[in-house]
């Protein structure tokens, strides 16, 4: 899962200009005023379901959440359908940094060691990086704890979200 709703404090620009310098995806100076930010929280995320429906690379369910940014309520208004039943694992692509495999979310645990351990183990395998089992915030996953067995949220390569100086590592979401 991801999300498409993203934080603009404030700003009514529809044009923003970003900046591509040695992998790294930036704000413009021109763009870095109040209220901007690059969006790759959680464009990124949506990002990477878009190219995994394009190569149909796995069997999967794919959601892609609105107002996460407001509360999570598009995760909210799907938690309780049967939508989510038989689901044994919710992975959202939503969390800062490059190697990050959360297992608790507000402050309790949302996946297993043992889950987010194997998780991590993997994509450290595939991706030839390390991969770490962290705390995190709160995400859309955390709404499906209940109903899904394993919630957990991974890094997709954005770092000081909710800012003008925002970055997406481009090497690493891709």
């Amino acid at each position: 899962m991801a999300h498409i709703d993203t934080v603009h404090y404030g700003s009514d620009e529809t044009h923003q200009d970003v900046v591509l310098n040695n992998g790294i995806w930036t704000l413009a100076e021109s763009s870095q005023h109040s209220g901007n930010c690059l969006g790759a929280d959680d464009a990124a995320g949506v990002a990477i379901i878009l190219e995994l429906l394009n190569r149909r690379a796995i069997n999967a369910r794919f959601i892609i959440h609105r107002g996460e940014e407001c509360g999570t309520i598009g995760a909210r208004a799907i938690q309780g359908h049967a939508s989510v039943a038989g689901i044994n694992w919710a992975i959202s692509l939503d969390r800062k940094g490059t190697g990050d495999v959360v297992r608790t979310q507000h402050h309790a645990p949302t996946a297993s060691h043992k889950f987010t351990e194997w998780v991590a183990e993997r994509l450290a395998r595939e991706m030839g990086s390390p991969w770490r089992v962290v705390d995190g915030v709160f995400t859309d996953s955390a709404e499906y704890a209940n109903a899904v067995r394993e919630c957990t949220n991974l890094s997709v390569g954005y770092f000081d979200q909710h800012s003008a100086y925002e970055s997406l590592d481009e090497t690493f979401l891709d």
